[in-house]
């Protein structure tokens, strides 16, 4: 989900364009910077399409779609519902809107980010920019951190299923009567 193809990037960002535009998000859609005057509301929402227009132009179209989906819904929904809502509705859902709708841009383009530039574009980038390599390889760690994790938890949810192991379903229970097939039964010497 997040690691970088070479081939279907689509617009070609340097890094530091990307950074650039994930520090501008941060902001004015998150910090609500200027949210007080007209211009700059609709500027920040077309800012905050920005991610999905690239999301799209890498050719990620589920990505772009379901990230547009519920942006568009909680968008619309701040817009449209919230005005009209009193009382405890107005407040889960005024609470709800507006966290998801200042926070979901920045986390698209981090998406975006993770998924477009490779480890060692981001290095170069860092280098080029004269960043310390106290903060560089932190964060270009922090670029091969995120595919793992999603990796292993695919290999972990693909060896669960192929033992029809559910988690709170039928066959909880064979987790624990498999590692202990899995540590006698192979050789392994037994404790007396």
């Amino acid at each position: 989900m997040f690691t970088a193809d070479i081939e279907n990037r689509g617009l070609v960002l340097d890094p530091r364009t990307k950074l650039a535009v994930m520090l501008t998000l941060v902001v004015f859609a998150l910090g609500g910077t200027g949210s007080g005057t007209a211009a700059v509301r609709a500027g920040t929402i077309v800012l905050s399409v920005l991610p999905i227009a690239l999301l799209c132009t890498a050719r990620q179209w589920r990505k772009a779609a379901v990230f547009g989906a519920v942006y568009g819904a909680l968008k619309a929904a701040e817009l449209l519902l919230i005005p009209d809502l009193t009382g405890i509705a107005l407040s889960v859902l005024g609470l709800f809107c507006m966290i998801f709708v200042r926070l979901m841009p920045s986390l698209i383009m981090g998406a975006y980010m993770l998924s477009s530039t490779t480890v060692s574009e981001f290095i170069a980038a860092m280098h080029r920019m004269h960043v310390p390599q106290q903060i560089t390889i932190p964060l270009s760690v922090m670029f091969r951190f995120f595919p793992t994790v999603l990796e292993e938890f695919s290999a972990i949810n693909t060896a669960m299923k192929m033992r029809d192991i559910r988690i709170g379903g039928k066959n909880a229970g064979r987790k624990s009567s498999a590692f202990c097939r899995n540590c006698t039964g192979r050789g392994h010497a037994r404790r007396r």
